[in-house]
C-alpha cells in the first residue's frame, strides 16, 4: 500500500497526474481505513488531467462504491460525497463544495491546491481562490515546502489576472517560474495564459495559445487544452473578433471540464450573440444562469446579468445590477465589460451623454489595467457617442520584463539585494544587474524613486 501512495504522490508532483490516479485507486484498495482519503487525492489528479479522460473516469467510478464513512464525518469525507454529486450533475452540492473550501485554515487544502483552485473558479469565487493561495504561499516560505509554492505562487497569478491585476500576474508568474526551475516542478500555465488574453497582444498572446495549446494535446491535459481555448475565446472577445472567439468558446466547453462555466461559458453567450447566433447564445445562457445562480457570488450574478442584459428587450436594470455587482467583486475585467456593454446600449437608446459616461469608465479601467484590446472596443464606442479617447499606450512599468518587476517590488518595500536574491534563487549579482535594467527603463536613479514609480502604478 505505502509503495503505490509514493508513487502516486510523486507522479502526481512530478506532472504524471494520470499515473497517479492508478496508484492511489489501488492504495484505497489496500488501505480501507484512509480509503476515502486516497480517493479524494485520486479524483484531483483526474480532474488536473481532465475531466473526460480515462483517469478521471477510473477516480471516480472508485469514488462512486467507496464505503460510506463510519463514525464521525471528516472534511475529507464531505469532501469526497459532495465532489461525486457534483460531477454526477447535483447542483445542490455547491452550498457544500463552497462552505468546505472556504474552511481556509482546514490542513485538508494544504496538500490540494490543484482541487481548491479548480473548484474555487467552478464555483465563481476568485477572491476564495487568492485567499487559499495566500495561505499557502506563506505556510510554504515558513516551512520551506519548495514543491508547493510555485503552486501557491501560479494560483495567487491566476486570480490577479482575473481581477485585472496583470503587472501582479507577471510578477507572480516570473517569481514561481524561477522556484520550479530549481525544483523541478512542472508548469502550471492557466494565470499566464487569461494574463495574456487579458492583454490582448496578438504577438504575445496567440504564440503563448499555440505553444501550450500544443504541449496539451502532447501530454494528453483535456483541462489545460479547455483553459487554452477559454483564454483564447476571451483574447478573441477582447480584439472583437467574435467569430474566433465563438469556435474557441465552443471547444472549450465540449468536455465539461471544471472552470468552464466560469471561464468559457460567459464567452461562448458574448460569442453567439454578436455573430447572430440567438439560439447558441440562449442555451449556452441557460446553462450559465444554472451554475451562475448555485454559486451566488456577485461575479456569477454579476456576469450572468450582464449576458441577460445582452438578450433582453429590456435590459437596463439588468445593466445596472451587471456594474454594481462586478464593480463590488472588485473583478476590473468584468467590471470593464458591463460598462462596455451598458454604453453601448445607452448609446443605441439615444443617451448618449449616459453613454459616454459609461463608455469612458470602461475605457479608463481598461486602459489602466493595460487590457489593450478592450480599450481599443471601448475608445471606439466612445467616439460613436461623440467624445475622442486616446489610444492605450503601455506606460514604463508595462515594459518591464516579469523577473524585473518582481525585483523591483521586492526591491521596493526595502528588501536588500541578497534578501531579493535569497527568495528569488538568484545571485545578488543577477539582482543588481536586473536593478540597472529597471532603472534604466524607468528612469529613476535611486531604490527610494523606484518605490515611488511603483506607488503610483500600484
Amino acid at each position: 500500500m505505502q509503495a503505490h501512495l509514493l508513487r502516486g504522490r510523486a507522479a502526481f508532483f512530478g506532472d504524471g497526474a494520470a499515473d497517479a490516479v492508478g496508484h492511489l485507486v489501488a492504495a484505497a484498495d489496500l488501505d480501507p481505513g484512509r480509503a476515502r482519503i486516497h480517493l479524494l487525492d485520486a479524483l484531483q489528479a483526474g480532474l488536473v488531467v481532465g475531466r473526460s479522460s480515462a483517469a478521471a473516469a477510473n477516480a471516480l467510478a472508485a469514488a462512486r462504491r467507496a464505503p460510506a464513512a463510519s463514525g464521525d464525518r471528516s472534511t475529507a469525507d464531505e469532501l469526497l460525497d459532495g465532489l461525486v454529486r457534483y460531477l454526477d450533475g447535483d447542483l445542490a452540492a455547491v452550498p457544500v463544495l463552497h462552505g468546505l473550501l472556504s474552511e481556509e485554515t482546514d490542513p485538508l487544502w494544504a496538500g490540494r491546491l490543484s482541487l481548491a483552485a479548480l473548484l474555487a473558479v467552478e464555483l465563481w469565487d476568485i477572491a476564495l481562490e487568492d485567499r487559499l493561495a495566500s495561505r499557502a504561499v506563506d505556510a510554504a516560505r515558513t516551512g520551506g515546502t519548495l514543491m508547493v509554492l510555485p503552486v501557491g505562487l501560479w494560483m495567487q497569478a491566476m486570480a490577479a489576472a482575473q481581477r485585472g491585476d496583470l503587472l501582479g500576474a507577471a510578477a507572480l508568474n516570473s517569481e514561481a517560474d524561477g522556484i520550479a526551475e530549481v525544483t523541478g516542478v512542472p508548469p502550471h500555465w492557466y494565470g499566464r495564459l487569461f494574463a495574456a488574453a487579458v492583454r490582448g497582444a496578438d504577438a504575445q498572446a496567440r504564440p503563448l495559445f499555440d505553444r501550450v495549446l500544443a504541449e496539451s494535446h502532447a501530454r494528453h491535459k483535456g483541462m489545460l487544452t479547455a483553459t487554452v481555448h477559454a483564454a483564447a475565446a476571451l483574447h478573441a472577445n477582447g480584439t472583437a473578433d467574435h467569430r474566433a472567439a465563438l469556435a474557441s468558446a465552443r471547444s472549450a466547453v465540449a468536455d465539461g471540464e471544471l472552470g468552464m462555466s466560469s471561464l468559457a461559458l460567459p464567452e461562448l453567450v458574448e460569442a453567439a450573440v454578436r455573430c447572430g447566433e440567438q439560439d447558441t447564445a440562449r442555451e449556452a445562457f441557460a446553462q450559465l444562469s444554472r451554475h451562475a445562480s448555485a454559486a451566488g457570488t456577485d461575479w456569477a450574478l454579476g456576469v450572468r446579468a450582464a449576458l441577460a442584459a445582452l438578450l433582453s428587450e429590456d435590459p437596463e436594470e439588468l445593466h445596472a445590477e451587471a456594474v454594481a455587482r462586478l464593480a463590488a467583486a472588485g473583478l476590473r475585467v468584468w467590471h470593464g465589460r458591463a460598462l462596455l456593454h451598458q454604453g453601448a446600449w445607452l448609446r443605441r437608446d439615444g443617451r448618449r451623454g449616459q453613454a459616454r459616461e459609461a463608455l469612458r469608465a470602461a475605457h479608463g479601467l481598461f486602459t489602466a489595467m493595460g487590457a489593450e484590446g478592450f480599450a481599443e472596443r471601448a475608445r471606439v464606442k466612445l467616439a460613436a457617442a461623440g467624445e475622442q479617447a486616446r489610444p492605450a499606450v503601455l506606460g514604463a512599468v508595462e515594459l518591464l520584463t516579469g523577473q524585473e518587476l518582481n525585483i523591483a517590488r521586492l526591491v521596493a518595500t526595502g528588501a536588500t539585494s541578497r534578501e531579493v536574491a535569497d527568495r528569488l534563487f538568484l545571485s545578488p549579482r543577477t539582482i543588481d544587474a536586473h536593478l540597472r535594467s529597471v532603472f534604466r527603463k524607468l528612469d529613476v536613479t535611486s531604490r527610494r524613486q523606484l518605490a515611488d514609480v511603483l506607488g503610483r502604478n500600484a
